[in-house]
């Protein structure tokens, strides 16, 4: 879907976004640092993808070596690069900058828990209770309408609240976790979509208000000649989180329905149960990384 969306979009691009001038210095590509970046991202996710379907072989041990040699190449790397005086793909004196360190872990952690919800949800639906795809999108559009509402009024609550907006959405986002997970708990194999409409509203809710407005947060601390460099850090530690959160609880989602033996419906349950916890736990992390970043967003 992708691919069609974005050829239909360029021809908009080109005509409406505005022109700038560069009068800066023009810095050359980092060939080397983005090989060894890819190299260390791929040995890292497509262990934790495919890892549990293939009952962890060891070359999935492998890989994860081989992709922490690959990041400490990189930091090694990139360090020489600096002191060359060459500007290199992901700065690593970026990192000593303690807001952006701190509210790229955060994006992190949250995109690991928000990210991962909708995988188990569609695993629960479709695999557990036999409901059909279209059932299971209607399930999750009270969420990704909420979404859509408050995050285009996040900008009014930033500007006029400041960091605290990530507070409260965060906190909705987990009070919306609350409630899912006591659907769970409560309704077990009843669990239907009108139950889980006022949770996942709620949760909506709440990403919208974090979602919209962090980056302006954690990038806000950084110099204004490395805004580019920051915004693509940022970017990416999000994919990252996504990719880990969706393969690490996939994987205890599985390893719950295998350990149950019977594949029912009821063990679908009580796997999506276990992982909701640790999606709550998820969201008070990144929720607690919120104090580090600035007050303001500009």
């Amino acid at each position: 879907m992708n691919i069609p969306i974005g050829v239909f979009i360029v021809p908009f691009a080109i005509r409406h976004l505005p022109k700038l001038q560069y009068h800066g210095k023009r810095h050359g590509l980092d060939p080397v640092g983005v090989v060894i970046l890819t190299a260390g991202l791929v040995l890292l996710l497509f262990p934790l993808v495919q890892g549990e379907s293939s009952n962890w072989p060891y070359w999935v041990w492998l890989m994860f070596g081989g992709s922490l040699i690959s990041f400490i190449a990189l930091w090694i790397w990139e360090s020489k690069q600096q002191r060359s005086g060459i500007e290199p793909v992901v700065p690593p004196n970026m990192f000593k900058n303690r807001h952006f360190a701190a509210g790229t872990f955060m994006s992190v952690f949250y995109f690991a828990s928000f990210t991962s919800i909708f995988f188990i949800v569609s695993l629960l639906w479709q695999n557990g209770l036999h409901k059909s795809a279209l059932e299971t999108g209607l399930t999750i559009l009270p969420f990704a309408l909420a979404s859509m509402a408050s995050s285009s009024q996040s900008h009014k609550f930033s500007h006029s609240l400041g960091r605290n907006v990530l507070f409260i959405g965060c906190g909705l986002m987990a009070l919306g976790l609350f409630g899912y997970l006591a659907v769970l708990l409560i309704a077990g194999t009843n669990v239907n979509i009108w139950l889980l409409i006022a949770p996942f509203i709620i949760a909506g809710a709440g990403n919208g208000l974090v979602i919209a407005p962090i980056q302006d947060f954690v990038i806000a601390s950084v110099e204004r000649q490395r805004v580019g460099t920051a915004s693509g850090i940022f970017s990416t530690a999000q994919r990252i989180g996504s990719a880990i959160g969706i393969a690490v609880l996939g994987s205890i989602f599985f390893m719950v329905i295998r350990h149950d033996h019977s594949g029912s419906a009821a063990s679908f349950v009580n796997a999506a149960t276990i992982t909701a916890y640790i999606n709550i736990a998820l969201i008070f992390i990144a929720l607690f990384l919120i104090f580090t970043l600035p007050k303001k967003a500009d």
